[in-house]
């Protein structure tokens, strides 16, 4: 499984919702997934969910990965620091 894959999985499992953001697109990328919510609108935006290594993530926003939104996430909490991300 690829990393993309095995993120959205864990978000899955942990309750996530995509339901909540409109049109969504979904890529795994070399190192996570690189999200697009609300696409097709004005508001359209990118987020990153990096895989950092012993089972801690870093969440990004923009498309090139460059502003941090949160970082050394655990994985039990990832679904819920995600969200607040979202919700910057």
């Amino acid at each position: 499984m690829n990393n993309g894959t095995r993120i959205n999985e864990l978000l899955k499992n942990q309750g996530f919702d995509w339901e909540n953001y409109g049109i969504v697109s979904l890529s795994s990328t070399s190192v996570g997934l690189k999200i697009m919510v609300n696409c097709r609108t004005s508001n359209a935006t990118w987020y990153h969910i990096n895989d950092t290594g012993n089972e801690k993530f870093q969440v990004t926003k923009g498309l090139f990965n460059n502003e941090i939104l949160d970082d050394n996430i655990p994985t039990d909490e990832l679904s819920v620091r995600f969200a607040k991300g979202l919700a910057q």
